[in-house]
C-alpha cells in the first residue's frame, strides 16, 4: 500500500472513508478497530527493530546507515531528505510556474491552446 510512513499516514483518511462507507460508525468504536492497530503497531516496530541489524551488517547500499537509535529516528522522519525542500516564497512560486509551464507548452505543441 505505501512504500514509507508518510505514503501510508496520508492515504489514512481515504481508508477511514471507505471503512465508513462499507462498516459505519460501529467499526471506529468496535474491537477490531483495536485490533488492526495493534497489529499494525506491531508490524511497524517489526519493520523498523530490523534496520540496525541489516545496517550492521554493512551491506552495499546502507540508506541512512541506522546503526543507532538516533540514526534510526533520523531514517523514520527522513531528515536526509530536508536538503531538498524549501519553503520560501519565491521557491515555492518558482516551482508553481515551472510545474505550470510544461503542461503549457506540451498542449501548445499539440495545437489544443
Amino acid at each position: 500500500m505505501g512504500v514509507h510512513h508518510v505514503t501510508v499516514a496520508l492515504t489514512l483518511p481515504a481508508i477511514a472513508v471507505v471503512v465508513y462507507r462499507t462498516e459505519g460508525l460501529k467499526f471506529f468504536t468496535s474491537r477490531r478497530l483495536l485490533y488492526a492497530a495493534l497489529i499494525s503497531v506491531g508490524a511497524l516496530i517489526l519493520v523498523y527493530s530490523y534496520l540496525p541489524w541489516a545496517a550492521s551488517r554493512s551491506p552495499a547500499m546502507n540508506w541512512g546507515n541506522p546503526r543507532s537509535l538516533q540514526e534510526i529516528w533520523w531514517h523514520i522522519t527522513g531528515r536526509q531528505y530536508r536538503v531538498f525542500f524549501s519553503f520560501s516564497p519565491a521557491t515555492m512560486g518558482a516551482q508553481l510556474l515551472n510545474f505550470v509551464e510544461w503542461p503549457s507548452v506540451s498542449l501548445a505543441l499539440h495545437g489544443c491552446l
